[in-house]
């Protein structure tokens, strides 16, 4: 890692965030590059609040619906799925039946196996219309008894509370950046109370949170006055905009080293990625 910011002169110290897969290389307590990283960042004097380690949300989505085995879950909603889409005369008749109690969705999603994410978003729309559904399959005499057994929600959400408890740790920050209107300045940090204090009694600022984007309200407000606030504003957003073109340059590589072109080199590859970006 410090060697690729040497070659492509980064700072360290100007570093907001880390994301990691979770493996005991990555977070290990003493040879961990987390641990190591926030060695090297301690003996340059940098504040450890400036520094937040994540474990990565998409890979903890992955290992929280493997140890909740949902498998008996998965077999019965996806079961359910193709009994109605499956067959012409009952899918006709579940879009009419939602149209008739005007449901906010209109139709169930199928599951692909091969695309992981699309388990999130077919199980997300079956919740939502749970309802309809237990209604329906009760008028084709096929009842669902898993619809009312709340058991593997309940172990799913313990599993959910231990993966993203460092998400919560930054609950508070995430708050102040996203609605610094709304915060409770007794309860804030000390360094930011004034500050806040300030921005709160602002009627023009008020308008201007609600007039422009969150972008675009960071980008006026005034550095002399607000230092602190706009400083933890830039490191929010340096997160999600890191993360954004990291993801893009893996689909990039991905694309490009495929099966048919796996016996590309390192320098070959990183030739073709400049191409791509």
């Amino acid at each position: 890692v410090k060697a690729l910011m040497t070659k492509f002169n980064l700072q360290l110290q100007n570093i907001s965030g880390f994301s990691t897969d979770g493996a005991p290389a990555m977070v290990g307590s003493k040879a961990g590059v987390t641990s190591l990283i926030k060695k090297e960042l301690a003996s340059n004097n940098v504040d450890m609040h400036d520094f937040t380690a994540f474990h990565c949300i998409i890979h903890q989505q992955n290992l929280c619906a493997k140890s909740v085995k949902c498998d008996h879950v998965m077999k019965k909603v996806v079961s359910t799925i193709n009994f109605i889409k499956s067959r012409a005369l009952n899918h006709r008749q579940f879009q009419q039946f939602l149209e008739d109690v005007e449901a906010e969705c209109g139709d169930l999603i199928y599951y692909c196996e091969v695309r992981w994410l699309s388990k999130g978003k077919m199980l997300k729309r079956f919740y939502d219309l749970r309802d309809e559904i237990a209604t329906f399959m009760d008028t084709k005499g096929k009842i669902i008894p898993e619809l009312s057994d709340d058991n593997w929600l309940i172990s799913m959400n313990k599993e959910f509370g231990h993966r993203f408890q460092d998400f919560r740790s930054q609950e508070s920050s995430l708050h102040m950046f996203s609605s610094p209107f709304d915060v409770n300045v007794e309860q804030a940090p000390e360094e930011f109370q004034m500050e806040l204090i300030e921005l709160q009694g602002n009627d023009d600022l008020k308008r201007d949170m609600k007039d422009y984007s969150l972008l675009e309200f960071y980008k006026r407000l005034p550095e002399e006055s607000f230092p602190k606030i706009k400083d933890l504003a830039r490191k929010k957003m340096s997160l999600f905009g890191s993360t954004y073109i990291c993801e893009q340059l893996f689909t990039k590589m991905k694309h490009t080293k495929s099966k048919t072109r796996s016996r590309l080199t390192d320098c070959h590859l990183e030739n073709s990625l400049r191409v791509a970006a």
